[in-house]
């Protein structure tokens, strides 16, 4: 496993399975292919999975996490984050999603709120949400609270 410096790190990765945990800093990461495991540390990171089912997880800053290509597993963190999706990203699975606190942002396939399909599922504790080839499972969500105020819209 890399892990970077305590200072605001670029790090490029392979096509092959990473593994990098940020430390310290605003780190930014892009995993490129493979199924990349990301760190973000105690900064406002930005970390990029790329292509493959990547885990990323954001760590103690307001960090903004994209999984990208593939299904991909999101953890934010304990501040307040941001959950980047797009068209065609695959089956994703966000574990820590905080309702007026993280936002999800979406940059192609849905521009409003009504564009979103909302489903429960018959079991778990889990809300599903559908756009444009993409589906997105918020772990501990309640369909009842999510609104338009949760997301972003590029």
């Amino acid at each position: 496993m890399a892990k970077a410096f305590s200072g605001a790190d670029v790090m490029l990765l392979t096509n092959y399975r990473d593994q990098v945990t940020g430390m310290a800093g605003n780190d930014r990461m892009l995993g490129f292919g493979g199924n990349d495991r990301l760190w973000g540390g105690s900064g406002a990171d930005t970390l990029d999975g790329g292509t493959g089912a990547d885990s990323l997880y954001g760590g103690a800053g307001r960090d903004t996490l994209r999984g990208s290509k593939g299904n991909d597993m999101l953890s934010g963190g304990s501040a307040a984050d941001v959950f980047v999706f797009g068209a065609a990203d695959g089956s994703d699975v966000l574990t820590d999603f905080r309702d007026g606190q993280d936002r999800i942002r979406i940059t192609k396939g849905a521009a409003e709120f009504d564009d979103i399909r909302i489903l429960i599922p018959v079991q778990g504790d889990a809300v599903v949400l559908q756009f444009a080839g993409t589906t997105l499972r918020v772990i501990g969500a309640d369909a009842e609270t999510f609104d338009a105020g949760d997301f972003l819209f590029a």
